[in-house]
């Protein structure tokens, strides 16, 4: 059972309360990731379908799927892709931040309501935060890594702590402020056990596939749906996980203030 730490955890035990958040959030947070991953699927499938239309196979196609990437149409389809993601994460954030704080059970509609109010603003601040790391990336690799790690908890920061766009992403910096290998840690480790989860599922998929059928298109169709069905368990998992180093660092950071206050008292 999750119990609201009062102290600042160790990696292992911010882990642990996401494992716990995740657990005592699924029932609730299980049909928003299933509507999700039902849509993003079919995303998939249509540029799956639309890409593979006779390109894969041609000699010329990666610079034939460039071409299709940079159409109005797939473009619009991957921010539909980016605003149902972003609006599932947000609604399950909300939903996990208020079960960590509440004695009773939140309600995941109100959750719902809360979010669609800070999707906009979401949205904006995807935008920066896809301008930062990508202008960090070109520049010199390493800042677009850095930023990567010092900006995960913008996300948090806007839906939870209701800041706007912008400030969102600088709460995340000054938060993650001295603890970003920390943190990359928790979000390291969080991925590969999404990843091997994953993996497992897509591989055994895959093996069959090729088996009996193989055919390309099949087993990427194939790959699709295993998604969705792995991304009904899988998706829920980053959210607890980012709540869960928010509210640890925010513990942090409210003990070294009070460290700070008390240093500056006069003695005697």
């Amino acid at each position: 059972m999750y119990v609201r730490p009062v102290s600042p955890q160790s990696i292992g035990g911010v882990l642990d309360d996401a494992i716990k958040l995740y657990r005592e959030s699924f029932r609730a947070c299980w049909p928003v990731a299933a509507a999700a991953a039902v849509i993003m699927g079919a995303i998939g499938v249509y540029l799956t379908l639309h890409v593979l239309g006779g390109v894969v196979l041609n000699p010329r196609a990666p610079m034939q799927i460039l071409n299709e990437y940079r159409q109005p149409n797939v473009l619009l389809v991957y921010l539909a892709d980016v605003t149902v993601r972003l609006a599932g994460y947000g609604a399950m954030m909300i939903y996990q931040d208020a079960l960590a704080e509440a004695d009773g059970t939140p309600s995941m509609r109100e959750a719902l309501g809360v979010m669609l109010g800070r999707l906009v603003p979401g949205l904006v601040a995807t935008l920066a935060w896809w301008v930062v790391i990508t202008v960090g990336t070109i520049l010199l690799v390493v800042p677009g890594i850095y930023f990567a790690g010092a900006l995960c908890l913008w996300p948090v920061c806007l839906f939870v702590g209701r800041a706007g766009p912008l400030k969102s992403l600088e709460q995340s910096m000054e938060l993650i402020s001295g603890h970003w290998w920390r943190v990359g840690t928790i979000i390291f480790l969080a991925l590969v056990l999404m990843l091997v989860l994953s993996s497992i599922a897509g591989v055994v998929v895959g093996a069959l596939i090729g088996i009996f059928w193989r055919d390309l298109t099949t087993l990427q169709l194939s790959l699709q749906a295993v998604g969705v069905t792995v991304s009904i368990f899988t998706l829920p998992m980053m959210p607890a996980v980012l709540v869960a180093t928010y509210r640890d660092l925010k513990l942090r950071r409210e003990g070294s203030d009070l460290a700070a206050r008390l240093g500056a008292l006069p003695s005697g």
